[in-house]
This record gives structure tokens, C-alpha cells and sequence, in this order.
């Protein structure tokens, strides 16, 4: 791979999770024989912010402390990264053993806009079992093994919200990766504040600039696929109902005159 490698992880008192994403794309990395690439966290007002490491590096958002800003922690990212290619991740990944080397198809295929990967839940409690094993890579590898036993995340097909197959484009979730000469000067919203509809805004401008070229794939097979926590987590500083409201209607609202693109699952 010739892709200098940049994986993005926004996080706020993640540091359990933060961990073992952390510990997973090392993992991934030494397995697939991968040395370019860096790991990019962008801590929010942590607690206890995690430390810069190895391959880690750990960004602030300065901004004054209030509801969680996902998109502006992802744009402090994507501005601070050194990649061609960006992963977009969540602090509460954990990514299968092979799973670096499915950025290589973006080399291979360069037409490609978004690379997206399949999502499966973990209970939450499994964060100290995975944690505390003494045998951790064979736990880990025995999950991955019974993949597609657990439940699936969010997997759009023919719209960004869409959360079940059908025609149309593919825009899996918020696990994706770009290259970034494809990504150019588009960044996420953050006017989209806390929990809801903030990756489904960034998904559907990505499309939206230029529809007829917008070409995904996603990766479904264990091997190059991701766990994610259930998040057990949350509270106020980031889960709030009202302005939860807000962003579902700033999304809506934002399909206003865009009629004629519509509707995106015939296409």
C-alpha cells in the first residue's frame, strides 16, 4: 500500500473503548505488514485524555466545553492529518484482524468515492471481558469468527437514513474511508451538535456534490469488518432530546429544493 493511511477518532471518556480500537488497528497493522499510517484522536474535554503514543497522536478541541461536536472534532482531523487516505472511526471500534488492508481498494479502484465497512454490535459488557483477557487476541478472533451472529448496525442503501437494502447508491454508516483528493475541501457540519444525524448530513453532502460520479462499496465479509460497543454511555453532554429535534429537522429541511435528485432509491 502507498496510501499514507490517516484513521480519525473523535472521543470523549472513551478510554476503555479508545483502548482496544487503538489496540485492534495496531494489531491489524503489524498482521498486514503496514507501517504508513497514523491514528489521530480528537479528544473533547475528557476527563482523563488519552495519551499520545506509538502511531497515536492526540489532538484537542478547544472549543468551550458543552454538548459533544462530533463533526467539529472530525474536521479538527481531517485538518490535522497527513493521510491521502482518511478513515472515520468511532472510539467505540474494534476492527477485525485483516482489516487495514481493506484501504487498498481504494488504490485499486480510484473511481471509488466512499469505501464503507459492515458493523455488527457488541453487548457493552464485553469491553471488560475483552479488556481483562489474558488470551485477548484469541477472544478478539473467536468474536470475529461469529461475526454474523451478532446484530447489525445502521447499513443505508438508496439514501443516507435508508437503514435496510435496496437500489439505489450505497452508504453504509459513519465507518468509511476516502481518499483524500476525493474528499477536497468538504468537511462536517457542525452546526450539527450532539447525538443525531451529524454522519448521515456528511453521507448525503458526499453524495450530493456530484451524484452521477458517487461510486461505494462496502465490506461485509468478517475478515475486513468492524464490532462496535453498544454504547452504554451517553448522558447529557451528549444525548439530548431537544437538540436531538434540532438536527433531524436541519436534516430534513435540507433535502428543500433538492427534489429533483429525488427520489435517490430509484436511481
Amino acid at each position: 500500500m502507498t496510501l499514507f493511511h490517516s484513521i480519525v477518532i473523535p472521543s470523549r471518556n472513551r478510554n476503555q473503548q479508545l483502548s482496544l480500537a487503538i489496540w485492534s488497528i495496531k494489531r491489524s497493522a503489524a498482521f498486514c505488514g503496514i507501517k504508513n499510517y497514523e491514528i489521530v484522536i480528537v479528544d473533547s474535554h475528557s476527563a482523563n485524555p488519552p495519551k499520545s503514543e506509538s502511531n497515536v497522536s492526540v489532538l484537542f478541541d478547544t472549543n468551550p466545553k458543552g454538548l459533544l461536536n462530533k463533526p467539529r472534532c472530525q474536521n479538527i482531523g481531517i485538518d490535522s492529518a497527513v493521510g491521502d487516505a482518511l478513515t472515520f472511526l468511532d472510539a467505540d471500534a474494534l476492527v477485525s484482524l485483516r482489516w487495514m488492508e481493506g484501504i487498498s481498494e481504494l488504490e485499486k479502484h480510484p473511481r471509488l468515492t466512499r469505501l464503507c465497512y459492515r458493523v455488527r454490535y457488541l453487548p457493552s459488557d464485553y469491553i471488560a471481558a475483552v479488556q481483562s483477557s489474558e488470551s485477548r487476541e484469541r477472544t478478539v478472533d473467536k468474536l470475529f469468527a461469529e461475526y454474523d451472529t451478532y446484530l447489525l448496525a445502521h447499513e443505508a442503501y438508496g439514501r443516507p437514513e435508508n437503514n435496510r437494502h435496496s437500489c439505489g447508491p450505497i452508504f453504509g454508516n459513519s465507518q468509511f474511508s476516502m481518499r483524500r483528493d476525493v474528499l477536497g475541501d468538504l468537511r462536517y457540519d457542525d452546526e450539527y451538535v450532539g447525538r443525531g444525524h451529524e454522519d448521515l448530513a456528511f453521507i448525503r453532502e458526499t453524495w450530493m456534490r456530484d451524484p452521477e460520479s458517487y461510486r461505494a462499496k462496502i465490506l461485509t465479509d468478517p475478515e475486513h469488518a468492524i464490532f462496535h460497543f453498544a454504547n452504554s454511555l451517553g448522558g447529557p453532554d451528549w444525548r439530548n432530546k431537544n437538540q436531538a429535534a434540532r438536527n433531524e429537522r436541519r436534516y430534513y429541511n435540507t433535502w428543500n429544493g433538492k427534489q429533483r435528485l429525488l427520489p435517490i432509491s430509484k436511481k
